[in-house]
């Protein structure tokens, strides 16, 4: 197995946690960030009201999870961007333009780019599917 191998969901949720509790401690995330989505989050978590029954084994608990995973991405999304950015990169991890700028890997910080030239072919002329590049 090697070190670049991509983070499973689990790992993925850990980075966010780590993301989300240094964000937290941030003076320059709005205070209604800071304390709000987390409190709402909180106040589903302890109530009786869920969407899915907590008594059914398993399945209850999913929408806890969920509530909580909502919760994290929201307070990630509404913190300041370069805020974000900043703690992403104290914690090593790069986003993935392809998702939209989620966190996705893990940089290591000893790597290094991979060196040497590419070209990129361009695709076959498109005239005959009705439209023009």
């Amino acid at each position: 197995m090697g070190d670049n191998k991509q983070p499973g969901a689990l790992a993925e949720i850990f980075e966010r946690g780590k993301l989300v509790w240094r964000l937290m401690q941030d003076q320059r995330v709005p205070t209604w960030v800071r304390i709000g989505i987390p409190a709402i989050v909180f106040l589903y978590f302890i109530s009786p009201v869920d969407i899915i029954p907590d008594f059914i084994l398993g399945l209850g608990q999913l929408d806890d999870l969920g509530v909580i995973l909502l919760g994290m991405s929201l307070f990630i999304r509404l913190a300041p961007s370069n805020v974000v950015e900043e703690h992403k990169r104290a914690l090593g991890i790069e986003p993935d333009v392809a998702q939209g700028g989620e966190l996705t890997r893990r940089v290591h910080r000893d790597s290094a780019p991979i060196e040497g030239e590419y070209t990129v072919k361009a695709e076959q002329d498109a005239t005959q599917d009705g439209y023009r590049k």
